[in-house]
């Protein structure tokens, strides 16, 4: 399979926990695209845009049947545990899972508060020393 995967040239390293999520949710889209939508090709996008992480993949195959498509929304429990495990990791980081139609083809979106991984150390690193000023506080 042909991959095409455009990332944006000023997204940061983001949270290990998002990063996971991303390759995660990535792999198993194209395992659905190579399983189930006959497509030889696929594209991949990932960009930021106001303090959110866009990951779109779209394929050009025969597209996800309209009963998968109505409800998306709620993934039921026929769909398989891919569908189910996306929305779930997606919900677990307050994000956004969308399956649409495209011709030809799906087009699956993810939205995603990005969390850059300076953010998350000058975080650690800020809950670390309140934490040592803190305990000499308390030792006096």
């Amino acid at each position: 399979m042909a991959i095409d995967l455009h990332i944006s040239p000023n997204l940061q390293r983001l949270s290990q926990e998002i990063e996971i999520s991303i390759f995660r949710i990535v792999q198993e889209c194209l395992t659905n695209v190579h399983r189930h939508s006959g497509s030889n090709r696929a594209n991949i996008h990932i960009s930021e845009k106001r303090n959110q992480l866009l990951l779109t993949i779209r394929d050009y195959g025969k597209g996800i049947s309209p009963e998968l498509l109505e409800g998306a929304s709620l993934i039921p429990a026929s769909s398989g545990v891919g569908l189910r495990g996306i929305t779930e990791r997606v919900r677990e980081l307050g994000g956004e899972f969308q399956i649409r139609p495209a011709s030809p083809g799906t087009i699956v979106q993810v939205v995603l508060p990005a969390v850059a991984r300076a953010d998350v150390d000058d975080l650690a690193d800020h809950k670390e020393t309140a934490g040592r000023v803190k305990a000499k506080g308390n030792s006096a």
